[in-house]
């Protein structure tokens, strides 16, 4: 017992120095180890989430195209946005926005909140599961069919 005193007397500051230098040698270690796992994770979700969101993108472009010959989408980048000329519908995206919510159940942007030259302009939000985009989509193009024959 007495040993274990002496060993303790002589050593029990290095020992505990050790200790407390391993574990903030442990700590910055999981910190940093935390970081790049962050890192990495972020990149991935990047990836899959822009490639997601970009096919949503370019599946509603495709859509309006085809089945919509009065709306125009316009190009964008960097965004899941979709910006949508309806100006050949009606000049008034608050009023046409009001109705296809009312008629659809479906909710888009006016463009008015982006300023007076956005009046005819909707936006379109494509970053959501890819049913739920076939749905407003297809919302979309029914509330715009029964505007034009109101």
């Amino acid at each position: 017992m007495n040993d274990l005193k002496e060993i303790g007397n002589k050593y029990g500051g290095a020992i505990i120095g050790f200790l407390v230098g391993l574990a903030l040698a442990i700590i910055l270690f999981c910190t940093d180890l935390y970081k790049v796992i962050t890192g990495i994770l972020l990149v991935i979700a990047c990836v899959y989430f822009g490639n997601y969101i970009q096919k949503n993108k370019d599946y509603a472009i495709s859509f309006i195209q085809k089945e919509m010959n009065d709306v125009y989408v316009v190009p964008t980048e960097a965004t899941y946005l979709l910006w949508i000329d309806c100006h050949k519908v009606c000049m008034d995206s608050v009023e046409l926005t009001s109705f296809i919510r009312e008629k659809t159940g479906l909710y888009v942007s006016d463009g008015l909140e982006y300023g007076e030259n956005g009046k005819a302009f909707i936006r379109m939000n494509v970053a959501c599961p890819f049913e739920r985009l076939k749905d407003g989509l297809n919302r979309f193009k029914e509330g715009i069919y029964l505007y034009q024959n109101k």
